[in-house]
């Protein structure tokens, strides 16, 4: 008699697997799973925008930085155009006050020549002519003699004094004084007639010849035993071109 022995081996029920749980761990491992490598890249990555970064906010500081001193610059320029107008509006004030003394002066000046010449002032005092003979006692016992000389010894050469009729410079209708032309303020105001008026005289200053009045002085300085210092407010070179010693001449 044969007997068969079944075992039987009782497997523990599968439970079923839930999809989401499948996903979840899925992705679990996809997000926590990062190499070395990718680890650097991206902090590679990181700093390389980081000094990116860096580098604008540096630019834009130093453009922030220019931009400012720009207008310090500005600033600066605007102050220093504005003190330059206030000084040169002060110094024509004073050019003018110059002008309008000047002008007064000479006037007085012209008023008490008229008296001494006979004009009917009173209080002044009469011309009185004083002989050759007591000028060269004069001359003689000077020990420096200076001689000052003005437009009028050249009016025989032909050069026209700035204060004769003949100095007058006529634009249009207008006439015009010379001490008016020769001024910043007309030369803004019609420069090609400034120009023309200059070289008219320039024209007539290099045609001019020096006239006896010029010779005299070069003669009386070889008579005076220390010479002369010679000083004139011309300068048409004609009392050099006479024989003036250059050392002792001044214009």
């Amino acid at each position: 008699t044969t007997t068969t022995t079944t075992t039987t081996t009782t497997t523990p029920p599968k439970t079923p697997k839930n999809e989401d749980d499948e996903d979840a761990s899925a992705g679990c491992g996809a997000r926590g799973s990062v190499s070395v490598d990718q680890a650097k890249s991206i902090l590679e990555a990181h700093l390389k925008n980081k000094g990116k970064f860096d580098e604008a906010m540096k630019e834009a500081l130093q453009t922030r930085d220019e931009a400012q001193s720009v207008m310090e610059s500005q600033n600066e320029i605007a102050s220093r155009v504005k003190a330059s107008n206030s000084l040169s509006a002060e110094l024509d004030a004073q050019w003018k006050d110059f002008q309008a003394k000047f002008d007064n002066l000479f006037d007085l000046a012209a008023n008490a020549l008229k008296g001494n010449l006979g004009g009917g002032q009173r209080g002044l005092r009469a011309p009185e002519l004083i002989s050759e003979s007591v000028v060269a006692q004069i001359l003689r016992r000077s020990k420096r003699l200076v001689v000052l000389t003005g437009a009028g010894i050249s009016a025989e050469s032909g050069i026209p004094t700035f204060r004769g009729a003949d100095g007058y410079w006529t634009v249009g209708s207008e006439n015009y004084r010379p001490q008016e032309l020769a001024t910043w303020e007309k030369f803004d105001e019609m420069p090609l007639e400034l120009w023309r008026w200059y070289q008219y005289r320039w024209g007539i200053c290099r045609e001019a010849k020096p006239n006896p009045g010029h010779a005299a002085l070069v003669e009386l300085e070889g008579l005076v035993q220390n010479g002369l210092d010679l000083v004139t407010q011309n300068i048409d070179g004609l009392h050099l071109e006479a024989g003036s010693s250059s050392q002792r001449l001044f214009e």
